[in-house]
Formats: structure tokens, sequence, C-alpha cells
């Protein structure tokens, strides 16, 4: 001891006389220290006692230190005299001689790896436990230019004791009150001291005992400066607030909060604020920002936008009407043109068949006597400064005849091989006695329809794509138009399966009917069928390659068939249904559509020019009679038709709508969570049945006129059938499945606001793991219901906490930011998830006054930054470069979806681990062997090393402080661990610390959590069991230390320790032991 403090005496005079010289008048100078050089680790001498016939582990490293934060492992231990030593990495365990009692000393050095640090010395003291006292060290925290009492002696072990040779600190000043030491650092002084003492009974002294002590700096809070910054009108921009903000401590800062613009919308991203003003605003618009240093909030800053008004030229959009001759037809030409004003018409050409006329905005035309045919003219738009495009408009000419018949278009069937495309003239089965074209034709989800020369359609569907598509055309005369004419396209793959296809037959009671159910199958070879299952309501045999089937006598309503189609090279389908409707002649049925209003999404945000009708699939629909009875329940099919069979003619009847689907699978429904939770429904009227009114049509419209100015009535169903969509590709693997129930709530009211919910201020789209979904509805900042990639990646979080298991905490997230494992996993497999099911490698969520603005995310492209196992952005590249065909960069797998599901559903959620890409990827290698390589070289270009466990352990890639990813501690050993806010808080790597234990056998344990070395942190932990993971303890009262009593059986177990108050830095002590069996609590 005496040697050290004469070296820290002369080391003090050393650093003295290395002070800087005088400066003169005339010349000054500046010292650059490279940061590059390596520095020799620091060690400091340890001390520790023993009884006798006891051993210990000794951690030498906790008190040395390396300017470069270097890895330390230790060197050159000399051998001890008394007993012997286990040597590991970065700690010893010594075990004394029998019945010894002295002083050992063992003297060590550590290396960098490049350079050995002093020599330094561990002094053991062994001792009879009968006789001398212990002295325990203490560890204790004070703030800068404050002093702390300290009770050295209240850990100590004996009786009547006092204290002895007291050392002088060397960083503040010692003074003694009744048997209390009290320490007052030197002014301003931040950083580590220690002094020593002796424990004595008055008759044998003890071990020389340690007092550390870590003089920490006062927490400044963040200063904020206000910011100022100029935007172009329509446009974002992407603000650094903190840029010119500043910390006393240096500590790192974040944005804790955004308060939203008066003109525009604010998103917290990757610590930055992105503004969005609303459509066509220029003008003044600010808002606050709230900044935090991990310890304390700051007072807000002020950020003031100026957003320039930029007038845009007017884009004419060329207009197609139809007419009749001799008619005057007013043309509103206007409607479809784009501009922030108002328009005007300029340049009005006249048409060579007709006469056009300007009448209050709109377009006067007439055709000349006699003519038929197709006349057109052309505009010039103009927004009272600047003329947009020269812009067309044709007119198609029809005569006048009531004789005519409108042409019946009759729906067709297309079967067309991945990656392909097919011709179709969709006319040759309509019925008309004249020639046809199209009046109308809607483009498919899953495709592109392309009108030839020669009248036929090509249809290609998107690339990889495999599935069901479908869409619309109107067929025309020339004078008059039929109705919805719907062409259904199976996309099937190079030597698929056979695809069975559900068939509705109707037929009179009492007869039986043949079925040729393999007619609208799918597959290239002729097909057979291989068996048929039992109908509930009467006989079903296979005859000739079709089923015959008769109902029981007297039986009316719906039957039931199932059956499996084979080909060729005995191949089988999958079990395909077939409904029969056994109808009585005398009565009659409602029948219906339920169709609503699907509004595009585009990079550039919805794209409400392109609105199309969609079929509601799978919607409940119920029947009431004249008492609000319920008569019958049914559901949308495939292509959103309803029906209810024999009914009796002239009863009184109303059908209702409601936003829910139900089945043997799951129950879903939509309400309005700002109306306590009422169900979105479209009622009919309550009217006598006939011909006349067995047919019942129900439309949802998008509201949307320019804005929403009429009820938003297709929300609910536009939400319903993603979900639907999604479904699909879930059942299409697995049949038994049981998902329960799910709420999904929307309302024109949920906006981005944290608080009442019942008010609408929901934050943001997300899944709460209580069977709610929350969805956004605010038209004027950020609405969802159309943001199919937004849908499905949120119920793709509920897939996985009924289908797989939810091991994420959640929380903010970006592909910017460095997650906690499970966060990055979680949220990349979703968005991957939503890119499977539609099947596109491009992620948007539309945002900002009537969605004009479109947040993008590229599942294939690998954009080179912050890659690696923390990051959403390489977890979502990876299971989607895992799923599609592309071979890009190093991709060349293309496994589908089925085996991703498999791994995620079945195999690694058997894994004692959370879920991350490492159990991901371990699993799918577990599974496909000899696509290790293949799967190996994907993974390394998202600089991701081979993953050979599920642990993750032994990463190349490492981050400061970050490796292993799992910690380890030893049952009745003490072991420090410490957590960070430099990634970010709540859920960023550092933020928790996962550690790993293994209990021999079932008993009482006591788990010990208590803060050292910093007065900040609020230790509290999460405790989970392996097999399978499951949480069984938590730990979250207020305070410095935590402590729990739990019985644990035999194997592995988690704890997941976390700083409630997300300090800077935070470090806790852990210790996990057998508790006495005197302690109940």
């Amino acid at each position: 001891m005496i040697y050290r403090l004469l070296f820290i005496y002369i080391f003090s005079i050393f650093l003295i006389g290395c002070g800087s010289a005088t400066p003169t008048n005339s010349t000054s100078s500046e010292v650059i220290v490279s940061t590059n050089i390596n520095i020799a680790p620091i060690t400091l001498d340890d001390t520790m006692v023993l009884t006798k016939n006891s051993s210990s582990y000794i951690y030498p490293l906790r008190n040395d230190s390396d300017e470069n934060n270097d890895s330390l492992t230790l060197i050159n231990l000399s051998k001890p005299l008394y007993g012997k030593l286990e040597k590991f990495d970065t700690y010893i365990r010594y075990i004394p001689n029998h019945n010894f009692v002295g002083t050992e000393t063992i003297y060590y050095r550590v290396t960098d790896g490049k350079l050995e640090s002093n020599m330094s010395r561990i002094v053991i003291t062994i001792i009879d436990e009968r006789n001398a006292p212990i002295g325990n060290p203490d560890y204790f925290t004070v703030n800068e230019n404050s002093r702390v009492n300290i009770d050295i002696l209240s850990n100590d072990v004996g009786d009547d004791l006092i204290f002895k040779n007291l050392t002088s600190p060397v960083h503040g000043t010692l003074s003694i009150n009744q048997n209390i030491i009290v320490y007052q650092p030197d002014i301003d002084f931040i950083g580590d001291d220690e002094f020593y003492y002796t424990p004595s009974n008055g008759v044998v002294d003890g071990n020389i005992t340690s007092v550390h002590i870590s003089i920490e700096a006062i927490n400044e809070v963040p200063v904020a400066r206000d910011d100022s910054v100029t935007i172009n009108e329509n446009e974002f921009i992407i603000i650094d607030v903190l840029d010119n903000d500043y910390d006393l401590n240096g500590d790192n800062i974040f944005i804790h909060s955004v308060t939203q613009p008066r003109n525009g919308l604010t998103y917290i991203e990757d610590n930055k604020i992105k503004y969005i003003p609303n459509k066509d605003f220029f003008g003044e618009d600010s808002f606050e920002y709230t900044p935090h240093d991990g310890k304390e909030r700051g007072e807000s800053g002020e950020v003031n936008i100026t957003v320039l008004d930029i007038n845009q030229v007017p884009m004419g959009v060329d207009d197609n009407f139809t007419v009749v001759t001799q008619r005057v037809a007013y043309l509103d030409i206007l409607s479809n043109d784009i501009d922030d004003n108002n328009l005007s018409i300029t340049n009005l050409t006249q048409p060579q068949n007709g006469r056009v006329l300007l009448e209050n905005g709109k377009v006067k035309y007439i055709s000349n006597v006699g003519f038929l045919g197709t006349d057109s003219f052309s505009y010039t738009p103009n927004d009272g400064t600047i003329d947009g495009n020269i812009t067309s408009v044709m007119i198609n000419v029809l005569a006048i005849n009531p004789q005519n018949v409108a042409p019946i278009g009759v729906d067709d069937t297309l079967i067309v091989s991945k990656n392909s495309s097919a011709n179709i003239d969709v006319f040759e089965n309509d019925i008309d006695d004249d020639n046809l074209s199209l009046f109308y034709i809607n483009q498919p989800l899953n495709g592109e329809v392309e009108v030839l020369d020669s009248g036929e359609l090509k249809y290609t569907p998107n690339h990889d794509f495999v599935g069901s598509d479908e869409f619309k055309y109107i067929p025309s005369d020339g004078e008059a138009i039929g109705e919805d004419t719907v062409v259904r396209v199976s996309v099937v793959s190079t030597n698929a399966i056979p695809v069975g296809v559900v068939d509705n037959i109707e037929m009179e009671q009492d007869r039986n009917v043949t079925i040729d159910v393999l007619a609208n199958d799918i597959d290239d070879d002729n097909l057979s069928i291989l068996s048929i299952t039992t109908p509930s309501n009467g006989t079903a045999i296979i005859q000739d390659n079709k089923i015959i089937y008769t109902p029981n006598s007297n039986y009316m309503g719906k039957d039931t068939i199932s059956y499996i189609p084979k080909d060729t090279a005995n191949n089988e389908g999958r079990l395909t249904r077939v409904d029969i409707f056994v109808l009585n002649p005398n009565k009659l049925s409602i029948k219906g559509l339920v169709s609503f209003d699907r509004v595009p999404v585009s990079i550039h945000g919805l794209n409400y020019d392109a609105i199309t009708s969609s079929p509601a699939r799978g919607i409940t629909v119920k029947l009431f009679d004249n008492n609000a009875q319920e008569v019958a329940t049914a559901t949308t099919d495939a292509n959103g038709y309803y029906r209810f069979d024999n009914l009796d003619r002239d009863t009184l009847f109303q059908v209702k709508v409601y936003a829910q689907m139900k089945s043997r699978y799951y129950e879903i429904e939509v309400v309005d969570n700002t109306q306590n939770n009422a169900k979105y429904l479209m009622e009919g009227s309550l009217v006598a049945l006939s011909q006349d009114t067995a047919r019942r049509d129900f439309y949802a419209p998008s509201g949307w006129n320019n804005g929403y100015k009429n009820p938003r009535v297709s929300a609910p169903y536009a939400i319903l059938d993603t979900i639907y969509k999604t479904l699909q590709k879930i059942i299409d693997i697995n049949l038994d499945i049981d998902l329960g129930r799910l709420q999904v709530n929307w309302s024109i009211l949920n906006k981005a606001i944290v608080g009442d919910k019942s008010l609408g201020e929901i934050g943001t789209s997300y899944y709460d793991r209580d069977r709610n979904l929350w969805i956004l509805g605010d038209a004027n900042r950020d609405t969802d219901e159309y943001d199919i990639d937004v849908i499905t990646h949120e119920f793709g979080h509920f897939i996985k906490s009924k289908l797989s298991r939810q091991d994420s905490i959640g929380g903010e997230h970006s592909e910017t930011t460095k997650l906690d494992i499970r966060v990055a996993y979680e949220e990349g497999w979703c968005n991957a998830f939503a890119g499977i099911v539609h099947n596109k490698p491009i992620f948007v969520d539309t945002m900002g006054e009537n969605q004009q603005f479109s947040s993008i995310a590229n599942l294939e492209e690998n954009i080179g930054n912050n890659n690696g196992w923390f990051s959403e952005g390489s977890v979502q590249r990876i299971i989607y470069d895992l799923f599609d065909s592309n071979s890009d960069e190093d991709d060349e797998l293309s496994l589908g979806f089925e085996p991703l599901f498999n791994v995620a559903t079945q195999v690694e959620t058997e894994y004692p681990a959370f879920l991350s890409i490492f159990t991901f990827i371990y699993g799918l290698k577990m599974e496909y062997p000899e696509l290790v390589s293949k799967i190996d070289k994907l993974v390394a270009n998202e600089n991701i090393s081979s993953i050979s466990d599920y642990f993750g352990d032994n990463r190349e890639n490492s981050l400061d402080n970050v490796n292993p990813i799992y910690k380890n501690v030893d049952i009745e050993s003490k072991e420090v661990f410490c957590t960070e806010t430099t990634y970010g808080i709540f859920n960023k790597i550092l933020n928790r610390v996962l550690i790993k234990f293994n209990i021999p056998s079932r008993d009482r344990y006591r788990v010990n959590v208590k803060r050292v070395y910093t007065t900040t942190g609020n230790p509290q932990y999460n405790l989970y069991q392996t097999n399978p993971i499951s949480k069984i303890l938590t730990a979250n009262s207020s305070g410095d230390t935590q402590s729990k009593r739990i019985e644990l059986e035999t194997g592995a177990y988690i704890l997941d320790l976390y700083d409630y108050d997300n300090a800077t830095r935070s470090c806790f002590e852990v210790e996990i032991k057998e508790a006495a069996f005197y302690d109940i609590f």
C-alpha cells in the first residue's frame, strides 16, 4: 500500500512538471493528439479475504482499464505458494491448501492483444473465521461538490467492530463522525477515488478493505436552440433539429416528443423530425420539440418553417365521353385535370362533327345532324397564370334506338403460366347481334391488361405471382352498353399440382344433378377425381370423372361435397369444395353483390383518380324479418356474392352487411372505437320479396370527391379485404389454424396523438397484443385503411402472436436504427410478410393531407447502411430474398413462403432463445442443410457472419460493449452488467442486457439486482424460462434495488435486465442464489 501511495505522489509531481509552458505574447500553438495511438492497459492491485478451506472466483479486471476500450485478457499469472489456481480469460478461481491460514500473493499482467500492462498483484488473506473479522469492499456514488456519509463497517463480518489504518483518498478528504466516514470530494472533481481501512474487533485485525467512490457530474438538461427552415409547397423536409443543440455533460441527445403544427404533419424518424406541409399550403408554420439526454428532458425548442408558394403547371388529362346524337351534353372536362388552383378552359377548338360552347366552366357539346361515330376537340387548361398542356377530348356519339338490346357479357376464365402472358377474346361468348367493343375495362390487382389492335385482351401477371386474379369489362354494341363482366385468371406454376376451383351449383328439390367439377380446375394435364367426401344431406358418387349428387327426399338448403383432383403424374391437389344449393321451385332466393371502393396505393400517395370497385370477400351478411329477428346468416364468396335461399314470396325481408368476417379459422370485425365500439354495417330496406326485389346489391363508396366530403363507407371493408387476402396466404399453407377473435378499431377520428383512445388518440396503427388492431383514420394527417402494406404488417404481428410467438418489446423503430434483436426481427419479418402477401418488393405507407405523400421501403435493395442483425432492414431483405425468385447480388434462393412460414411457426419457437434472425436462420439451415452455403452467402450480404447457433454467439461485426449478445452469470456469484443509451432509448441495442443462467436443481431462489457505480438507474427485469420461452416473473418496482423470490425447476433461464429511467449508462450487480430456509417473501 505504501508503494502504491508513493507511486501516486511521484506520478502527480510528474504531471505537474508536464504542465503547459507559460504562453508568450507573440505566438500560440495547438497540440493535436492522435486518437489512433494504442495505449497500454493499466492494472490496479486487488485484495480478497477468504475463510480457510473455502475457494472464490476473483475478477481482477474490474478495477483495471484501457484507454482504447480494448478487450483485456489475463496473462503472466504467478504460481501461488499456498494453494492452486484455475485460470479463465478474464477471471481466476483460487483454492487455498487445506487448513492454510495466512496471506497469499499472486502477480499478473493483462494484455489488450497488442500491449501488456504493468505488473499488479492480488493479495489474498485466508483467515480462521472463528477469530478475525472480514471486511467487504464498499462502492458508493456521489454528485460532484457533494459529500456522502459512509458506514464502512455495515457490510463487514464480525462483532463489535471498529476500523483502523484509515488511508487518505487522492481526490478528496475524510472526516469521522461517530464511526461514520464523511467523504468530501475535491472542488469540481469528477471521476473515481478510493481509500482503505482495516476492520478490527479489538483483539484481531481483519483484512485491508477498500472503499470505492464514483464522483459523477451533476446532470445538466440538454439545451434546445430554435431552428428555421424553408421548403417548397407540396414537398417535405427532414430536419436535424438536434444539430445545433447541446448538453453540458456531453450526453447523447434524443428527441423525446414533438408537437403537431397547424398546417402540416410531423414524425420522429431516426432522431430527426420529418415535416410534411398540408397539400397546397404555403406560408408560415411552426412546431415544438423536447430534447432528452437519457436522464432528463430539456426545455422545448421551436422550429419555424417557411413554405414557399410554388405555382405548378396545370396538367390536363384526356377525356372520353359517350353522348347521344342531337342531344345537348354538358362535359365537365376539367374534373380530372390536376392543379393546385382553380382552372379555366382556354384555346378551345371546334370538333369536325359538332359544336362546342363554354358555359359556366363546362363545355356544351351537340353533334351535327345525322352524325354517328367518334368526334374530338382539344383545349388548354389555365390556372390564371400558366397554360397547361394541349388536352384531347374524345366523344362517342351513339344513335337513339329504342329497339336495340344491350349486349350480355358472359364471364370468362383464363389460365396463365407464371411469368408469362396470355391473350383472350372476351367477346367470343358474349351475346349480341352487333359487333362488340370495349366500353370500359379495369386493371387487375396482380397483373396488367393490354387491349390489342385485334380487339383481344393480353393479360400479364406480376413477376413471380401465382394464384387467382380477375378484371372486369363492360361490352358495348355501339349504341348500348352491358353490365360488368368478369374475367377470372388463374396464374399457375410450371408443373404445378392441380388447383381445384370452388363450384357453386343450383338444383331443384327432389332431383339429382351431374357436376363436372374438373371443368374449371387448373392444370396442364388431364385431371381425374381421386376421392370425394360424403354430403350431409344427400348422396354422391363418381361416374365418368363427374360427381352425381342426389339430395335427401324433400330436403332444401345448402349441402357441400369436397373432392381431391389428381393429374396424370399422380400429383394430388387440395381438398376442393362444391357448394350445392337445393332449391324449392315455389320459393325465391335473395342474392347480391357486396363491393367497395378500393383506392390504389402508389409511391406518390393514394391515387384517388384510379379508384376501382372491388368485391368484399368473406363478409358477414344477415337476413332479418319485419320483426327485426335474424332469419339467416351468409358469407360473401371469393367474388363478393351472397345468397339466402328458399324464402317465401311476398314476405318482408331486410338485408344487413356487417364489417365482419367469421369462419372456423377466425372471427374479425371492425368497430368504431370513438363510438363505444359501434359496429360498421350497411342496411338495405325492409322490402317484400318478389322477382323484382330478389337481387339486392350493396356498394360501399369511398366518400372521396376532391376531399372526403361524404361518409367513408368503404374504409372498414377495405381493411377487412386486405386481411382476407392475408388470411388466404396462411390458409393455403395450413388448414389447421385457430386464430380466434380480433377486433379492428378504426375511426375517422383516429389520429397520430397518444392519449384517450375513445377520442381517437391512438398514436399510430399497431397491434396491442390484446386482440386489438388499431388503425389510423385522420384524412388530413395519416389514414391507413387503404395502405395494404401497413394493414398486412400490423396483422402480421397478430399472426405472430397466434401461430408463432411475440418476443419483441415493441416501441419506435426504423430501418436506420440499431434495434434490440427481438424488435429488429419481428418488425423486419412483418415488413417482408407484407411484401410476400402482395408479391411486391416495395413497402408503401401513405401519409399527409389527403394521403399525397408516401414513405417507401425497398424489401430487396441492399443500400449498405446500418446492415446487421440489429437492423429490421437487413431482416426484411433476408426474408424477402429467401421468398422471391429474383437472383440479385448474393441471392441464389427462391424458397417461396411455405418453408419460411414453417420455420417461423414450428421450428424456431422450440429453441431456448428469444426469436431473432439467429433463431430463424439457424432453424432454416437445420431444415435445409443442403442450402447452408447459399443461406450464409445471402446473410453475409447484410454484414452478418455465418450463423451457427440460435444465441448469435461469436459475432464478428461487433459494436462497442454489445457482444456477447447473451451474457452469463453463475449461481451463487455476483456479476455487474451495464445498460447504455449509445444508440437510442427503450428498445435499441445496449438498452437491455440478456443474461443466461442454469439452475442445477429445483429449489427456491432469490434474484437480486442492485445499482452500483452510478447515481442514476432504476433496475427492472423480466425472468423467462426457456422450455419453451415464457415470462414467469417481473420485477418493476421503483428504486435502486430489485429482489424477488421464486421457485425454479432445473434448467436454463434468461434474465432480461433494463433501466426504467433510460439513463445514459447504468450499472447493476446481479446475484442469483438459493433462498434461505427462513426467506419466505
